[in-house]
């Protein structure tokens, strides 16, 4: 268990590489990661395919992830997101979830939701989610596990 915010913001900088906002290098005035997998790419708008992923460290207890972009709206992540209304809000097509110690768990059965999207012989009305939803799941794993390691140890 990591105690502290300046630990946690630490631990979260070396994981993912920095703030999202690479101007900030002080660790006291960052708060926003890059937690998709957009940066390891070399081509063009990540906005165009990518569901774009930020993590927002509120305090110790609390973190917010803010989903945007190419977020593959199926029917089992509508009812995800509707099951889960009291973590979670939509202002257009953007979502944001509150995490904490509690309730971060979440994240790994929206992974295994998004992730059962595609594969072979399913079909989906969304070329990109054939290879966006993959990289949501990938994300949203690393993210609980990462957030497993700073909440229970």
């Amino acid at each position: 268990m990591i105690t502290g915010i300046i630990e946690i913001k630490t631990y979260l900088y070396k994981e993912y590489g920095g703030f999202a906002d690479k101007r900030y290098t002080n660790i006291a005035n960052g708060n926003n990661y890059i937690v998709d997998k957009r940066a390891n790419r070399s081509y063009g708008d990540p906005t165009s395919v990518d569901c774009l992923m930020f993590l927002y460290v509120i305090d110790d207890k609390k973190m917010r992830l803010s989903m945007s972009g190419n977020i593959p709206w199926t029917d089992s992540v509508k009812l995800f997101f509707k099951e889960k209304s009291a973590c979670v809000s939509q202002a257009g097509s953007n979502i944001d979830i509150v995490l904490t110690p509690e309730t971060y768990s979440m994240l790994d059965d929206l992974a295994r939701i998004v992730e059962s999207i595609v594969g072979p012989r399913k079909h989906y009305s969304v070329p990109s989610y054939k290879y966006v939803c993959p990289e949501i799941a990938t994300a949203l794993r690393r993210l609980t596990k990462v957030l497993a390691y700073i909440w229970l140890g």
